[in-house]
């Protein structure tokens, strides 16, 4: 399912399970109003209220400077992808341990 369907995650819709990893490329700031459904924090609450342990991995500093204002552009590819393949790697003991 497209992630604009419901929200632009859809992490409600893994209610029950009891680790969530959700992977967001950009996170819309808190101080701005969800422009599809439900915003980010409040599905994480709800997952968490349901007995989930949720873990929100979304793009750094460098990774989101590299997307660029345009995540369509073609330029951006290369940096992106290299950006996010070193966040990646500074994140897979948290990951690998929020999975044991």
């Amino acid at each position: 399912m497209d992630g604009g369907m419901r929200s632009a995650t859809n992490a409600e819709l893994a209610k029950g399970y009891d680790k969530v990893l959700i992977i967001v490329p950009m996170v819309q700031p808190d101080n701005i109003p969800p422009i599809l459904g439900s915003n980010l924090q409040v599905e994480k609450s709800l997952l968490e209220k349901s007995g989930s342990q949720v873990l929100i991995i979304s793009g750094d500093e460098t990774s989101t400077l590299a997307m660029g204002t345009n995540v369509l552009d073609p330029a951006n590819r290369k940096g992106s992808a290299e950006a996010g393949l070193e966040q990646g790697r500074k994140l897979a003991e948290r990951v690998q341990q929020f999975w044991s």
